[in-house]
C-alpha cells in the first residue's frame, strides 16, 4: 500500500487515482451480466453432453450424460434466477447499488486464462495444462508470495491426482 497525499496535506491510501484502474456499475446490472455468462457456460456443456454415449445396454444405468447434464441443468436454473433477480433489483431501483471492480482487467485475465486453458488442455494434458493455469489464476488473485503459489499450484495436482486417478480409477487426459 502506497502513501500519497492529497491538496490538504492528509495520506491517502492505495494508489493514486489516474493509476488504479476501476469499473463502477449498479448491482443489479452485475447480477444480470453473471447470470447471462454463467447460462452461456450451462448451455455450452448441456450441448456438449449431447455428445456422451447412452447407456444402450443398461436400463437401470443413467448413462453417461446424467452427472454433465444434471450440473448443466442446475447451472442454468442458478443463473437464469440469477438474471431475473437482477432484473427485479434494477426494476425497483435496488439494483442502483454501487458495485466497484477495482482490477477489471485480472478479471478478464482470469476469463481469458480459462478458456485458453480449456482449449489447450487435450493437447498437452490435464498436468501440463494446470501446472501453468493455477499460477496464473494465482498471481491474478493478487497472490505474490513464490512459495504459496508452488504449495498450491502443486497441493492442486496432488488432490487431482488422488480423487481421479487413484480413488475414481480415472486416467485425466
Amino acid at each position: 500500500m502506497t502513501m500519497t497525499s492529497n491538496s490538504e496535506g492528509e495520506p491517502q491510501a492505495g494508489l493514486p487515482q489516474d493509476v488504479e484502474s476501476k469499473w463502477e456499475t449498479g448491482l443489479g446490472l452485475v447480477e444480470v451480466l453473471a447470470g447471462l455468462t454463467f447460462a452461456a457456460v450451462a448451455g455450452y456443456f448441456l450441448i456438449d453432453a449431447l455428445n456422451l454415449p447412452s447407456s444402450s445396454y443398461n436400463p437401470y444405468d443413467a448413462g453417461t450424460a446424467a452427472f454433465p447434464n444434471a450440473l448443466g441443468y442446475a447451472l442454468l436454473f442458478c443463473s437464469l434466477a440469477l438474471v431475473v433477480i437482477g432484473i427485479f433489483r434494477m426494476r425497483t431501483g435496488v439494483g442502483d447499488t454501487p458495485v466497484t471492480i477495482i482490477h477489471p482487467l485480472n478479471i478478464t485475465g482470469v476469463a481469458a486464462v480459462t478458456v485458453i486453458y480449456a482449449l489447450v488442455m487435450p493437447y498437452v494434458t490435464y498436468y501440463g495444462a494446470t501446472i501453468v493455469w493455477v499460477p496464473l489464476m494465482l498471481i491474478l488473485g493478487g497472490v505474490r508470495g513464490w512459495k504459496w503459489i508452488v504449495f498450491l499450484t502443486i497441493s492442486t495436482l496432488l488432490t487431482a491426482y488422488f480423487i481421479f486417478e487413484v480413488l475414481l480409477s480415472v486416467v485425466l487426459p
